[in-house]
């Protein structure tokens, strides 16, 4: 094997952990609101947008930024439930998809309006650098990223698995009427849900504003391969996420060296409908 194809592997496993991250907070709203959040990308691209203010006006860092991203798009992703996820639950699923949609187009074109289409960038960050491990050449940024991708991935699983809360959510996840007749309230569970959901895509787009380009849609692309890690484990299921997303992170990059940039997200769509055709419940059993 070429160190080159090595290189373009490990540089796919970074990259996947944070697609890991991204899928989290999907899988978390699915699985507990059984609403697709389309406009989790624009979340993310918020978050973004407000780590680079943070560096460019009040000199923070992007790292030191994730609990001010985090907690902003927490409280943001429960407004978001609170006014408008609420009432579109009770009506069709069509109506949740143009929804979810409808709130991704207004924020991408709000930011646009407001602070312009051009693309920005940080360029003082503590982590800019490139680092040299083994022979292998990594980016500081995308390394940091991809290890608090996991920390965070930690903590969560920490949280579903082993706290009340995290136990209740599992709960109404599973079965919402079992749910409520051992006393849950199905309502706080939702809140929770899209709170949590949308504070990991804050984490990611603090950690993302470290080394990539921040312009309205940047959302976009992400938020798909979000969505096919989401995909791969079954909908609304966080057990086998980590490998999900480092399966789409290593196709991506090796499929990219071995055949050509072009393909690399034509692949990407590729294992998205054969995901759809032959396994649509996902690879992994459980919650």
């Amino acid at each position: 094997m070429s160190s080159m194809l090595i290189q373009s592997i490990l540089s796919g496993v970074v990259l996947g952990c944070i697609f890991t991250l991204i899928a989290t907070g999907l899988a978390i709203i699915w699985g507990v609101v059984r609403m697709v959040n389309f406009a989790h990308g624009s979340f993310m691209m918020l978050s973004m947008y407000i780590a680079y203010f943070m560096a460019t006006i009040f000199n923070i860092d992007p790292i030191l930024s994730i609990p001010i991203c985090a907690g902003a798009l927490f409280v943001f992703g429960v407004a978001v439930y609170k006014i408008m996820a609420k009432r579109l639950i009770q009506g069709k699923f069509l109506m949740q998809v143009f929804g979810t949609f409808g709130l991704m187009m207004a924020l991408d074109h709000a930011v646009m309006v407001i602070w312009g289409a051009q693309y920005r960038v940080l360029h003082d960050t503590w982590f800019g650098g490139t680092v040299e491990i083994g022979g292998y050449y990594f980016g500081e940024g995308q390394l940091i990223a991809a290890a608090l991708s996991l920390v965070v991935l930690g903590l969560v699983t920490l949280f579903l698995f082993y706290t009340k809360m995290g136990k209740a959510l599992r709960a109404s996840a599973d079965d919402e009427v079992a749910a409520e007749t051992v006393g849950i309230d199905s309502e706080k569970m939702y809140t929770y849900a899209w709170g949590i959901g949308s504070a990991c895509i804050g984490v990611t787009g603090a950690l993302m504003a470290n080394f990539f380009y921040i312009y309205p849609q940047v959302g976009m692309v992400f938020m798909f391969f979000g969505f096919v890690c989401v995909a791969l484990t079954g909908f609304g299921k966080t057990k086998g996420m980590l490998i999900a997303g480092l399966t789409i992170g290593i196709i991506r990059s090796t499929s990219g060296f071995v055949i050509g940039p072009w393909t690399k997200d034509v692949m990407i769509f590729a294992v998205f409908v054969a995901i759809l055709l032959l396994m649509p419940q996902g690879l992994f059993k459980g919650k």
